[in-house]
């Protein structure tokens, strides 16, 4: 009986996860494609973000199926009443989220930001309405874009 290379047997393998691990990204970002066009947002849910640490995973719940997990890329601290995190998705590393915090001069903390899906042609916007509630909504990533072709 002959024996099987090694090698053709790993590429086989490594041929073998790609195919199942693809799946699996693809299904994660069809649900993204599902989220409603606006979202609520609760202010308890973003000062959380801001109690994580460099290179921790967070999880950052978008609806009560959904959530954006990811990995605290940067976090800045400016002039003592500003901060900001960005957040690069776990699932796929062209997703990222940017939240913003700002204490004001009456100590009220105002929050902005944004989740950018990377390739996909939408993003979500943090908006607080006037009776200082949170919401992201659905928006047109071209429309912040501008091309730059000639």
């Amino acid at each position: 009986m002959k024996q099987f290379n090694p090698a053709i047997f790993l590429l086989l393998m490594m041929s073998f996860s790609t195919v199942v691990f693809s799946q699996e990204l693809k299904n994660k970002v069809e649900e993204k494609k599902q989220l409603p066009d606006v979202l609520p947002i609760t202010q308890q849910s973003l000062l959380a973000i801001f109690q994580s640490k460099f290179e921790e995973s967070i999880s950052f719940p978008l609806t009560d199926q959904i959530a954006f997990t990811g990995v605290v890329i940067n976090k800045v601290e400016k002039y003592s009443n500003m901060q900001t995190v960005i957040v690069r998705s776990i699932e796929n590393t062209t997703y990222l989220m940017q939240v913003s915090k700002q204490t004001l001069k009456n100590n009220e903390v105002v929050f902005s930001g944004r989740i950018l899906f990377g390739n996909e042609q939408y993003m979500f916007l943090l908006k607080r309405d006037k009776n200082n509630h949170y919401t992201l909504e659905k928006s047109k990533l071209n429309a912040i874009l501008q091309d730059c072709s000639m």
